[in-house]
């Protein structure tokens, strides 16, 4: 048992665990009893909301916390498709040649896959 407290709804079952998403290893087949579950989402920014909220700044002396609370709080950064999830082994992840969107296109294959054998 853990020495720290931990959001028990956020815990894992043994049929939560899936390979690598990089590798396609297991998660800990290093030893090493860490892992990373990820969630990799592809935003979009709304060109009219920056483009009403930028004006707004301006108008207020370049302010942009206080056009922030003046402002309608219009939805900026607009998901473009579904989250994509997954979990990276510790290898996976600390390797510095490492690409996002490389990453991204992995998980929503598997997400894909996922979805069609449902």
């Amino acid at each position: 048992m853990a020495d720290f407290e931990y959001d028990k709804s956020r815990a894992m079952k043994q049929t939560d665990f899936t390979p690598c998403a990089r590798c396609g290893k297991g998660v800990m087949h290093t030893g090493l009893p860490l892992f990373y579950r990820v969630t990799i989402e592809r935003m979009g920014s709304d060109g009219q909301a920056v483009q009403r909220q930028h004006g707004l700044e301006m108008m207020l002396g370049g302010h942009a916390k206080i056009a922030n609370v003046m402002g309608p709080n219009d939805d900026m950064g607009l998901p473009i498709g579904p989250a994509n999830k997954g979990l990276l082994c510790e290898t996976c992840a600390s390797d510095y040649d490492f690409s996002f969107g490389e990453l991204f296109e992995s998980l929503s294959k598997k997400t894909g896959d996922a979805e069609e054998a449902a």
